[in-house]
């Protein structure tokens, strides 16, 4: 009686073990990576129409396109100046300062005309030398320093005139002078983008600005519409510190 109940027994076992390892193997399933949403439908979104004044404050234009080509253009800000000297102007860096440039051009008016004062007193000194030696009245030596006095009036004359030409013309008159430059501020690491032989356009910031000098300085820059107005580069002294 009591060996085929171990039997029973020693069969259940097993069966157990499976039953269990069967529920391990179930996985609960995973959250998906994205999350979808309804958009609204492209009938249900606001037409706007403007009237044609708003396009025009807007700058909104409808334009025919085409083929060719096209540059891109920078703008940035400049400073009317005096041309440098060579162009019949001032020296650079001194066209920023017009109250300094004028002190020295009323300074070396003076020399100029000191040394011309000189000169002709040393003129008068040497002919008067060289008469009376012709009449026996004076010595060749005196004639001799006299005349060396003259060469040394002249020189000095010359070296006033010509550092009187260095500092340009007349501050007085510069406002009546036919060409003006526009000298604009470029970084060193922009120059090889920049067409530096390339025309450029020239256009005041604003005219309540530019009017008020177009009656002697600016005249070419501002018309009555603002229009631009073309440029050509010019070789100029470089004037960075």
């Amino acid at each position: 009686m009591t060996r085929p109940h171990s039997w029973l027994i020693a069969v259940a076992v097993p069966l157990l073990l499976l039953a269990g390892c069967g529920g391990d193997g179930a996985k609960t399933p995973s959250k998906p990576p994205f999350s979808a949403e309804p958009v609204i439908h492209e009938a249900d979104l606001l037409r706007l129409t403007l009237t044609p004044e708003a396009q025009r404050r807007l700058g909104i234009r409808t334009v025919t396109t085409g083929e060719g080509t096209a540059s891109r253009t920078r703008r940035t800000s400049g400073e009317i100046i005096v041309p440098a000297f060579g162009a019949a102007g001032v020296p650079t860096g001194s066209a920023s300062n017009l109250a300094q440039i004028g002190a020295a051009q009323a300074a070396a008016d003076g020399d100029v005309a000191r040394t011309a004062a000189l000169l002709r007193l040393a003129g008068i000194a040497f002919d008067r030398a060289d008469a009376l030696v012709k009449a026996e009245a004076g010595s060749v030596r005196g004639r001799d320093e006299a005349a060396a006095a003259l060469a040394t009036a002249r020189a000095a004359a010359d070296v006033a005139r010509a550092q009187r030409r260095l500092l340009g013309p007349a501050v007085a008159v510069m406002g009546r002078q036919p060409t003006l430059w526009v000298r604009v501020p470029v970084f060193g690491s922009d120059i090889a983008a920049v067409a530096r032989s390339a025309a450029a356009m020239v256009r005041p910031l604003a005219a309540s600005m530019v009017r008020p000098l177009a009656a002697s300085m600016v005249r070419p820059l501002a018309d009555a519409n603002d229009a631009p107005s073309p440029a050509r580069p010019v070789v100029a002294p470089p004037s960075a510190n």
